[in-house]
């Protein structure tokens, strides 16, 4: 793909940041719809925790199909994709992400015992989505919120953070490593409402610091491969950790609890070998240092630009 030479001012952010706004309101929408829907034909919907499921599944849907069929034309963003999937790339790439998985799971236990010891309750804003036994007994719930934790939210907000607004940054002249810092600053930021209205203070903390960190390692894992497939997978790969919590949590059996978490660490530390077996194979034979769409001649009008694009998205 040709380089893009570009020599322009800051109000072009002004298109980024609509694009995140159009990307929530789309979501918004679609969950809308179906909230309008529960009241007018409740049997659709037979209680507020699959409520909850089928009209963020369906918002999602909704938001994928738009920003396909809409948003990425429109944007000019259609052209970016430039790398096909490779074996050994996929083995490096996902290898890697066991690392960085593995420490941002560090800092959040390190984080939840911090507040903990200061008095600050953590309490998660998903508990909307914990499951009861008469639902457990419909296994139509659980592909629900599979598909919902695991692929909805995965695909659709990989498309907005990462295929969509990662580019279009750059396209406007900003650098991959701004770019993916400003995406991930709006990943971490649309969780901010739930986390403080369901979860309180300190879960927003810790979420908030947790999701910027990933955000930016999906965002590095896009520039680099310049394919969404790779950050789609690890983040249906992370979700789907939360998601067997919320059956774990929902059996309530501390047994089942206990056996988990020690799964869970026996996962973390061959997650760590292989992660630094891929790493020495990365350095070893190392792909470029990103796949550049853009290039900018002049920096100096991008703060501006930067800062309102914060403000409007």
């Amino acid at each position: 793909m040709e380089i893009v030479e570009r020599d322009e001012g800051f109000l072009n952010f002004l298109s980024p940041a609509i694009l995140v706004m159009i990307g929530i309101l789309v979501l918004s929408i679609g969950a809308l719809s179906l909230v309008v829907l529960h009241y007018f034909v409740p049997v659709l919907i037979p209680d507020q925790i699959m409520a909850n499921v089928q009209i963020n599944l369906v918002g999602q849907i909704i938001g994928i199909i738009i920003i396909f069929v809409v948003l990425i034309p429109l944007f000019k963003l259609k052209q970016v994709e430039t790398q096909t999937p490779t074996i050994s790339r996929t083995i490096k790439v996902l290898g890697i992400a066991c690392l960085a998985l593995t420490a941002s799971m560090g800092l959040a236990l390190a984080l939840f015992f911090l507040l903990t010891a200061f008095g600050i309750p953590v309490d998660s804003s998903y508990t909307g989505f914990i499951l009861g036994p008469e639902h457990l007994s419909n296994p139509w719930n659980l592909v629900l919120l599979f598909a919902f934790a695991v692929f909805g939210a995965a695909i659709y907000e990989e498309l907005l953070f990462r295929r969509m607004l990662i580019p279009a940054l750059e396209l406007r002249g900003m650098a991959p490593t701004a770019a993916v810092i400003a995406s991930s600053l709006g990943f971490s930021l649309i969780h901010v409402p739930n986390d403080l209205i369901n979860g309180g203070f300190g879960f927003f903390v810790t979420h908030f610091i947790t999701t910027f960190s990933t955000g930016l390692f999906l965002g590095f894992v896009y520039v680099f491969t310049r394919n969404v497939i790779y950050p789609m997978i690890i983040h249906g790969f992370i979700n789907g950790i939360a998601f067997i919590e919320l059956i774990l949590i929902s059996l309530d059996d501390f047994n089942l609890l206990l056996i988990y978490a020690g799964i869970l660490m026996v996962l973390i530390l061959i997650g760590i070998i292989f992660g630094v077996l891929a790493l020495v194979w990365y350095f070893r034979d190392p792909p470029p240092r990103w796949v550049e769409i853009s290039r900018i001649k002049s920096r100096i009008v991008l703060l501006p630009g930067f800062i309102g694009y914060l403000i409007i998205a």
